[in-house]
């Protein structure tokens, strides 16, 4: 996004009257996903003056799916086993001023059915 420190790009960022958040989005099967709110959200795209600091970082989890579950986490200790376990460990991960600054959301996807696609065909 132009504009941020360092020409960095945020997944999403919102403003109103002039305030700013950026939002940065993980799948559970990534590679930073232990450490992206710390390295990117709070680093590089909290640091705009526009943020006040604040940013929301937004896990995505899919449950068990075929190589897509998360990596071992960097201090070898259990994953978790539902999204709320992944959203506490996270915050937790977070040093203390980061916890009154970003916020995780972990979002289970999980649960939603796949819907098929009827491609061609108009509704009836």
């Amino acid at each position: 996004m132009a504009g941020q420190p360092d020409h960095n790009r945020v997944d999403i960022y919102a403003t109103i009257l002039g305030q700013g958040l950026p939002i940065e989005i993980k799948g559970q099967w990534h590679a930073d996903v232990w450490n992206a709110s710390r390295t990117q959200l709070d680093e590089k795209y909290a640091r705009d003056w526009r943020t006040g600091g604040r940013g929301i970082y937004l896990v995505l989890w899919f449950g068990k799916v075929n190589g897509k579950n998360l990596p071992r986490r960097p201090d070898g200790k259990a994953l978790p086993a539902s999204p709320s376990e992944l959203q506490t460990m996270l915050f937790e991960s977070l040093g203390e001023g980061e916890q009154s600054r970003i916020d995780v959301i972990v979002f289970d996807v999980s649960k939603f059915p796949l819907v098929p696609r009827n491609l061609g065909t108009a509704p009836r």
